[in-house]
């Protein structure tokens, strides 16, 4: 299907935009983001695939995204890797998206990538990592319409919102939406009446954690004055409403013009009123039924854009994990707290504290007892006790007995793997650290330094070892041996 995109040569013309990449094949065609950020919710995984232009529909395999069937890698312009090929182009940002991901992914190593939060929350989280996505500020209208002579008026439309809120729902206006601070949503959150516990506050940490990086400290901080809440339907409001397929749930249907038309005529030919939100839950089924019923609910359905008192809870949320963040940094640098290097677990500097530093358990607790409203961390008291940093681990100790050299090594724990570092984190990753098929394909998957993401003849990782000229292998069978000593 052909996408027209305003002409930027020709105001008030519009142009295929694979004629529009043909004559600017350096510049990114723009891109109509209005549907996505209206959306209640992204997924951390949709969220990667956003922020660097690529549609959420592309299918993500071994932590990469590999396109769709026929369609290739698909952007949120409209385009499509295969569809291009065909006409011997390549999209401007084909040599770009792919490092972006790695690194966005990087920061989000080990973290769940089906947590659900709402796109300004994303969108905060990568300008936190001085990251912007390319399109925001580039964001125009994509009709699926043939070019018309004279400039498109009127209400701009949401490409998968049935009935608009009473606010207007341009590009424009909703990325000035995106672009508040956080600090701005909040006080929206709680003029919606919201309130939050009161302290004092008090919360139980994970009992396997041992070391936090700063993001992860500031959230337990963070989740102990803002906790999750349980989604009482009393409380929950609809704010707009979205399409999906009937067969297919979680893929959205994006409207054209003339598909939107259909929907309204539909509305009223069941004598129903324009939707006005925020609306009660009982009124969207009523909407919901009556679609359900009709020639076109065989194709679509409907789904809520909701609101509730976790979704102002998870704004409130990560407002006060950057303000704690931006504490805990404040803290490193005047030495009150310890940054550590997260593969040797050593002291590092201020400086070279970057977003992968590690802060010590015992650490998190007296930083968050500090806080302007102090903050009880609790240690279950089946945690396992503190890992000793290199600087106070037993360390092997040279004697001399009758003037024969003797080493004697100390037996508190294993002597370390030259491989610990990337083992023990991807084993971080895993639901069954113990587990070492899953182990090797974790290694394999991330290739961690020193691994290089290749197999061995003896079907083993390969991985470069300082005392070695060729490469040496890492195989299942190594893996269960170095497992033996450090079950968890």
């Amino acid at each position: 299907m052909r996408h027209y995109v305003p002409d930027p040569d020709h105001p008030g013309q519009h142009i295929d935009i694979i004629e529009l990449v043909r004559r600017y094949p350096d510049k990114p065609p723009p891109v109509n983001a209005e549907g996505l950020l209206k959306r209640d919710l992204w997924t951390r995984q949709e969220a990667l695939l956003i922020l660097v232009g690529l549609d959420p529909c592309n299918v993500v395999h071994g932590g990469y995204p590999i396109g769709t069937i026929g369609a290739g890698i698909r952007y949120l312009d409209g385009t499509a890797s295969a569809q291009l090929d065909a006409q011997g182009l390549q999209h401007p940002r084909a040599q770009d998206w792919l490092p972006e991901f790695d690194a966005l992914k990087g920061y989000a190593a080990g973290q769940d990538m089906g947590e659900s939060k709402a796109p300004a929350v994303w969108l905060a989280w990568a300008k936190s990592k001085g990251f912007a996505p390319y399109w925001l500020k580039r964001a125009g209208r994509i009709s699926d319409a043939p070019p018309p002579v004279t400039p498109i008026t009127g209400a701009a439309r949401a490409e998968n919102c049935i009935g608009n809120a009473p606010q207007a729902n341009t590009a424009a206006s909703i990325i000035d939406r995106m672009n508040q601070s956080l600090e701005q949503q909040s006080a929206e959150a709680l003029a919606e009446g919201y309130r939050p516990p009161e302290g004092p506050y008090r919360r139980t940490l994970p009992n396997e954690k041992r070391f936090f990086t700063v993001a992860e400290a500031a959230l337990e901080t963070a989740s102990a004055m803002y906790p999750r809440e349980a989604d009482d339907p009393s409380s929950a409001r609809v704010k707009g409403f979205y399409l999906h397929e009937v067969a297919r749930p979680s893929r959205p249907v994006y409207l054209t013009d003339e598909q939107e038309h259909e929907m309204r005529e539909f509305w009223r030919a069941a004598g129903f009123p324009e939707p006005a939100f925020p609306m009660e839950r009982y009124t969207f089924d009523a909407y919901a039924l009556a679609l359900s019923r009709s020639e076109l609910g065989k194709t679509w359905a409907l789904a809520p854009d909701m609101t509730s008192r976790e979704t102002h809870a998870a704004t409130l949320r990560a407002a006060t994990r950057g303000a704690h963040v931006e504490l805990l940094r404040q803290a490193i640098a005047a030495g009150t707290v310890t940054a550590l290097h997260p593969a040797t677990k050593t002291p590092i500097g201020a400086v070279a504290a970057g977003d992968a530093a590690l802060i010590r358990l015992a650490d998190l607790v007296k930083f968050a007892a500090s806080l302007p409203e102090p903050i009880e961390l609790v240690v279950p008291e089946d945690a396992p006790p503190p890992e000793p940093t290199p600087e106070t681990a037993p360390a092997q100790r040279a004697g001399t007995v009758a003037g024969h050299a003797v080493v004697k090594h100390s037996t508190a724990r294993p002597r370390r793997h030259p491989l610990q570092a990337p083992i023990e984190a991807a084993r971080d990753t895993l639901s069954d650290p113990n587990d070492a098929a899953a182990i090797i394909a974790a290694l394999e998957d991330k290739k961690p330094p020193p691994f290089l993401g290749k197999r061995g003849e003896g079907g083993g990782l390969l991985y470069s070892h300082p005392d070695a000229r060729t490469p040496r292998e890492f195989t299942t069978k190594n893996c269960r041996d170095y497992l033996r000593t450090r079950k968890r």
